[in-house]
């Protein structure tokens, strides 16, 4: 689904405009990656939590040339479903 699907469908079943459902959304995406920048994790209720991890330099093969490099440490966002996702994504199943 689309950003702007999801905010049509969002609209729709709320009974709001397009206009302030999308408002909200990018206001709420924009303060979840603020949380993040700042190394805070963000729990969405009945979605999971987005959180972030730092991994460590670590060394890498290049597969066209073969040689090894080295991957710099880097902060990388993960996410961990809820059990309402699974339970949503399992139903048909």
């Amino acid at each position: 689904m689309l950003r702007k699907e999801l905010i049509k469908e969002v609209a729709n079943g709320s009974g709001h405009t397009e206009k302030a459902v999308r408002e909200v959304f990018e206001a709420t995406v924009e303060q979840v990656l603020k949380a993040l920048a700042q190394g805070r994790s963000v729990m969405l209720l009945g979605l999971g939590k987005i959180s972030v991890v730092h991994r460590g330099p670590k060394k890498a093969r290049n597969i066209h040339t073969g040689e090894v490099v080295m991957v710099p440490p880097r902060n990388v966002a993960t996410l961990r479903p809820s059990d309402a996702v699974g339970a949503a994504i399992n139903v048909a199943v």
